[in-house]
C-alpha cells in the first residue's frame, strides 16, 4: 500500500492511494474459495463448481468489495496517524488514467481524493474577563395598571342592558337571509353576536346606538364589519363555502344587548385568584410586577445569549478550506446549473463556522440531552395548550406528548433548542455578567439593533 498526500491549500489536501496486488490478492482468493465451498450452482454438486464459474458469478463483486474495504482502512489509518478529522465528504479526482477494478489480480489500483481538514479551534469570548450585559428591564407602572384592568374585565360579569350603547357592548341578533320576496325560504337563519365596536356601517351603527331588544333592522351582512367575504361566510354565517355570496341582505331582530361589568378589587376577587400572597391591591401589584420581571428577565437573558453568540463567533478564528468547501457543495449538487454563488457560500461558511465552535463547546461542557429531557419539554408544551392548568389527567398529557414526539422535525428542533439552552447556560457560568437597568422602550431598541445584527451580512470563515 502506498499513500501520498500533498497540500493544495491550507486544510485542503489531495490524497493518492495505491493498492497493490499484495494488499488484496490473498483475501480475494481466500474469499472466492470460501464461496466455492458453500455455493450451490445448478449442474454442480455443492462445493464442486469450477473456479472459473465462481469467478464469473462472484469475482467482480468480491474484488470490488475487498479493494474498497482496503481503501477505507488505508484512509482511516492515514487520518488516525496524523490525528486528522475531515470536513464533509471526499471528492474523487477525475483522472482518465485510473484503472477500473477487474478480477485481474496483477493490477495496481490508484485512488485520488481531495479532502478538507477540520481546523483546530481556540474559542474566544468565554472567560471571566469577557463581560456581557444583562439588562434589568424596569416595569412601567402603566403595565401594572393595564394588567389590573384586564384582570377585572376577565373576572367581571355580563349584564343585559337597554338604552344608549357604548364601547364593548355586544348585540345578540336573530338574523334571517332575505331575497327579492322577503325572508328567503330555506335561507340562513341563526343567532349572531355583533360587537358594537366592530360595526363598519356608520349609518347602521348610529341606528343601533339607541336600539332595544325586539327592534328589527335590515342590513347588508358584508358591510356589517370590515372583513373579507370568506371571513364573513365562515365565522359569522357559519358556512364552509367561502366563495358564494349569501343574501347579502338580512333582517335582524335584537334578542338582547349585554355589557361587560368589570369586577372590583375586593376580598372576593382576591380569594378567587387563589394566590395566598395576594390579599389587597398592593400585593396584587407586587405579584403582577414579579410576573413581568420574570417575563422581562427571560427576554433579557435571551438577548444576552444572542450577544454572546455574536461575540464568540466574531472573536473566534476558524480557518476553513473555502475552495474545497465550494467544490464539495458543487460536487454533491452534481449539476452545472446549481453551482453555489459567493453569497450562498459565505452564508454556508458562517453556519459551518458556528457549527464547529458549537461542536467543540458541547464536548467541553459535556452537554447531553436524553429522551426524557425532550419528553419533558413536550409535556410542558401540552400543558401550555391548556393554559398551564391540569384540566385533564396526566395520562392524557403523557399520551399526547408521545404522539407529538413522533413528528421528526418537532423532535429534532426541540432537542436542538434544549442543547442550545444548556450550552449557553453553561457558558453563563464562565463569563462575567454586568447587570444594567434599562427602560422597556430602550430595551426594545436594543432588541431591534440586535436582530438587525443577527440578520446582517455573513462573515467569511
Amino acid at each position: 500500500m502506498q499513500i501520498a498526500s500533498k497540500e493544495l491549500a491550507p486544510l485542503h489536501l489531495q490524497l493518492d492511494l495505491t493498492i497493490e496486488p499484495t494488499d488484496y490478492k490473498t483475501d480475494f482468493e481466500k474469499t472466492l474459495k470460501d464461496i466455492r465451498n458453500k455455493a450451490q450452482i445448478k449442474g454442480f454438486r455443492k462445493g464442486n463448481a469450477p473456479q472459473h464459474i465462481i469467478n464469473k458469478f462472484y469475482g467482480r463483486e468480491t474484488i470490488h468489495d475487498i479493494v474498497q474495504k482496503k481503501l477505507q482502512e488505508a484512509i482511516q489509518d492515514f487520518l488516525k496517524k496524523d490525528n486528522l478529522q475531515t470536513l464533509g465528504n471526499f471528492i474523487p479526482v477525475n483522472d482518465d488514467s485510473l484503472e477500473k477494478i477487474t478480477t485481474d489480480t496483477s493490477k495496481n489500483y490508484v485512488f485520488k481524493f481531495e479532502l478538507g481538514i477540520k481546523p483546530n479551534i481556540e474559542i474566544k469570548g468565554i472567560n471571566p474577563e469577557d463581560s456581557y450585559t444583562l439588562y434589568k428591564i424596569e416595569v412601567p407602572e402603566i403595565k401594572i395598571d393595564e394588567a389590573i384592568v384586564s384582570l377585572l374585565k376577565r373576572n367581571g360579569t355580563h349584564e343585559n342592558i337597554e338604552g344608549t350603547l357604548q364601547s364593548g357592548d355586544l348585540i345578540y341578533v336573530d338574523v334571517k337571509e332575505n331575497d327579492e320576496n322577503g325572508v328567503k325560504e330555506g335561507g340562513i337563519q341563526k343567532n349572531i353576536p355583533i360587537s358594537f365596536d366592530d360595526i363598519a356601517d356608520s349609518s347602521l351603527k348610529n341606528k343601533l346606538n339607541s336600539a332595544h331588544p325586539g327592534d328589527t333592522f335590515n342590513f347588508n351582512i358584508y358591510q356589517l364589519e370590515d372583513k373579507p367575504k370568506a371571513f364573513v361566510n365562515k365565522h359569522i354565517l357559519g358556512q364552509n363555502d367561502e366563495e358564494t355570496e349569501f343574501g347579502p341582505n338580512f333582517t335582524g331582530v335584537i334578542e338582547k344587548i349585554t355589557r361587560s361589568v368589570p369586577a372590583t378589587l375586593d376580598a372576593t376577587l382576591f380569594e378567587k385568584l387563589g394566590v395566598d400572597t395576594i390579599t389587597d391591591e398592593a400585593s396584587l401589584r407586587e405579584d403582577l410586577r414579579k410576573q413581568y420581571n420574570d417575563l422581562y428577565n427571560n427576554d433579557a437573558v435571551s438577548h444576552m445569549y444572542s450577544n454572546m453568540f455574536l461575540h464568540i463567533l466574531d472573536a473566534t478564528d476558524v480557518p476553513l478550506p473555502k475552495e474545497f468547501i465550494r467544490k464539495s457543495i458543487d460536487f454533491d449538487a452534481q449539476s452545472d446549473d446549481k453551482k453555489i454563488t459567493d453569497e450562498e457560500l459565505n452564508s454556508y461558511l458562517k453556519s459551518l463556522k458556528w457549527a464547529l465552535i458549537r461542536e467543540d463547546l458541547i464536548k467541553k461542557y459535556q452537554i447531553h440531552i436524553s429522551r426524557e429531557d425532550i419528553k419533558l419539554e413536550f409535556i410542558k408544551k401540552v400543558y401550555g395548550y391548556f393554559g398551564g392548568q391540569a384540566q385533564v389527567g396526566f395520562e392524557f398529557i403523557d399520551n399526547l406528548a408521545e404522539r407529538l414526539m413522533k413528528d421528526e422535525k418537532q423532535y429534532e428542533k426541540t432537542a436542538e433548542d434544549l442543547v442550545s439552552a444548556k450550552l449557553f447556560s453553561s457558558i453563563h457560568n464562565d463569563i462575567t455578567v454586568v447587570e444594567e437597568p434599562i427602560s422597556e422602550i430602550d430595551f426594545s431598541e436594543k432588541v431591534k439593533a440586535l436582530n438587525a445584527n443577527l440578520s446582517g451580512e455573513p462573515v467569511e470563515g
